[in-house]
């Protein structure tokens, strides 16, 4: 607790305070001590309102990010959809592919066996065909293109979100690192403030409840919003 201001009254002539200054003097350190606690009060809760108020940024962010990210993931799942459809496509394919090889060597069997119009019609069938399978050999090369161009960009954009997470996460835990260590010294120079007007000064009962009331309070928001912030 807080000591007491010993005075007592003398002359003035003496050169020494009366106990009717002492009192006044220790009326104003009083109200200079209430002020001083007073203000680190309000800067405190100035200071959690600007954390608050970058948290909820911070989660607005994330928020974003989150929702960029299960856009991405349909995206990704339509896409193994429409890959399943052409690769479904491309056995079929495969499949005619097989049907006009066998019609071919059915046509082959016939020229090599001296049917002249029959190893015309082949060469003419031969010709088709040859031109059909550049052609769904050209489409199937453009849709894998396309698709692999797709996937790309995807990853290339999970891989910016998750970036820009990362990053965004580390800056908030800086910045409220060194906001924590800013109150955290705000409320030692305080106790020791206090601590040199009682010293210096005295003061009643009521003040010392009161500043000792403060500390706690203090330091028990303090202890508070560290223990509820997940960057520490």
């Amino acid at each position: 607790s807080f000591g007491s201001l010993n005075t007592t009254q003398t002359s003035q002539d003496a050169g020494v305070l009366t106990s009717q200054d002492a009192a006044e003097k220790l009326t104003f350190r009083a109200l200079v001590a209430k002020q001083l606690a007073q203000s680190k009060e309000d800067q405190l809760v100035m200071a959690r309102k600007r954390e608050e108020l970058s948290t909820f940024k911070l989660r607005a962010r994330l928020q974003d990010m989150q929702e960029e990210i299960w856009r991405l993931q349909r995206e990704v799942v339509d896409r193994e959809h429409d890959l399943q459809h052409k690769d479904e496509y491309i056995e079929e394919l495969k499949m005619e592919i097989k049907g006009l090889k066998f019609q071919m060597g059915a046509l082959r069997s016939k020229r090599e066996g001296g049917d002249e119009k029959g190893a015309r019609n082949f060469q003419d069938l031969k010709d088709y065909y040859d031109r059909r399978c550049a052609q769904l050999k050209g489409k199937y090369e453009k849709a894998w293109e396309n698709t692999k161009k797709k996937h790309d960009v995807m990853a290339y954009k999970v891989t910016q979100i998750r970036s820009s997470h990362t990053l965004l996460y580390s800056e908030c835990r800086s910045n409220f690192n060194s906001l924590m260590e800013i109150i955290s010294t705000g409320l030692s120079t305080l106790t020791d403030k206090v601590l040199d007007i009682d010293m210096a000064w005295g003061g009643t009962d009521e003040q010392v409840t009161f500043l000792e009331g403060f500390m706690q309070q203090t330091v028990g928001a303090y202890n508070h919003l560290v223990g509820v912030t997940p960057f520490v």
